[in-house]
């Protein structure tokens, strides 16, 4: 089956990157396919950041009965930043959507942000739409507290709002005009998350807008368990030591705590946690028994980095 754009080239570039899998890569375009939007107006643009196991296959197998125009890009493990910047520099959509490979789109995502885009339609204004975890996956305790309160992310305190500031570019379902992602890409020091934070502050200094609309809802498919999530503290560790190195202003919001203060926030939670119980205080309770550690991981990470700057 051939697919083609309308005769003006198609309106939005849905952008996903993609790093070993493929089954999950999957079922998110398979959800990309069942969008409200017209198919000829959209293209998917997969930048597969050296995948070894042979998505290009299943790409190239989907490719073929696909109803939307999809163009593929394989590089070399070079991580996101250098993922996205591809992405963003083949996108031939007048909007371009940031997405993961384990975002599963509802079906008016795409809608929902083209609609705010014409509400919101200088070419410094983006949108960023709402991610909560998947229905088809179990959400444990831990996974709970990770998007209410925990570090993973923070929508529950905007979601009464339509602007948010910089600390909320989350590059998991977010949408901005091309032609001015284009002049501002992503810094390619970042591997391993920050990058978009980065680019978020960078961008809002020269008067970027972010408006979030609530509607425009993707679901996270991705379980995680502490251990997991541990190691990815380490990494966003590393990652703030080389955003607080090239903006040191930001470091009054990004405040790193020192092993000391950590070992005193241990001996606090330990105190506090017959207390959480008590009065049946969940945030709290999960917050005492994960935050400590995954915040000493953190901190490890920051150290490692800032050591190697030396």
């Amino acid at each position: 089956m051939l697919k083609r754009y309308n005769r003006l080239g198609p309106k939005l570039s849905v952008v996903v990157i993609t790093h070993n899998r493929k089954e999950i890569l999957k079922k998110c375009l398979m959800a990309l396919f069942n969008q409200t939007y017209p198919e000829e107006d959209y293209e998917i643009v997969i930048i597969d950041d050296g995948s070894t196991d042979d998505t290009s296959s299943m790409v190239t197998e989907i490719m073929e009965s696909s109803p939307v125009v999809i163009r593929y890009f394989k590089q070399e493990n070079r991580g996101v930043a250098v993922a996205r910047n591809n992405g963003i520099l083949q996108a031939k959509g007048e909007i371009s959507l940031l997405i993961g490979d384990d975002i599963i789109a509802t079906p008016t995502l795409i809608e929902e942000h083209m609609k705010w885009h014409a509400k919101y339609g200088k070419e410094n204004h983006g949108v960023l739409g709402y991610i909560t975890w998947s229905p088809e996956i179990k959400v444990t305790d831990f996974m709970w507290w990770l998007e209410n309160g925990g570090f993973l992310l923070n929508y529950p305190s905007i979601l009464n709002r339509t602007e948010v500031n910089f600390r909320f570019f989350y590059t998991g379902n977010i949408s901005l005009k091309s032609s001015y992602l284009k002049k501002n890409l992503f810094c390619e020091d970042f591997f391993f998350g920050y990058a978009d934070t980065e680019l978020g502050y960078r961008i809002s200094k020269k008067g970027f807008r972010l408006f979030f609309n609530k509607n425009a809802v993707a679901y996270h498919c991705h379980p995680m368990d502490f251990s997991d999530f541990e190691k990815r503290m380490e990494k966003w560790g590393i990652s703030v030591g080389i955003l607080l190195q090239k903006h040191p202003e930001l470091r009054r919001l990004f405040k790193i705590r020192n092993i000391k203060v950590l070992r005193l926030f241990k001996l606090i939670c330990t105190l506090l946690s017959p207390l959480a119980r008590i009065v049946g205080y969940k945030k709290m309770i999960y917050h005492l028994r994960y935050g400590n550690r995954l915040l000493r991981a953190y901190y490890r990470g920051y150290q490692s980095s800032t050591s190697y700057s030396k």
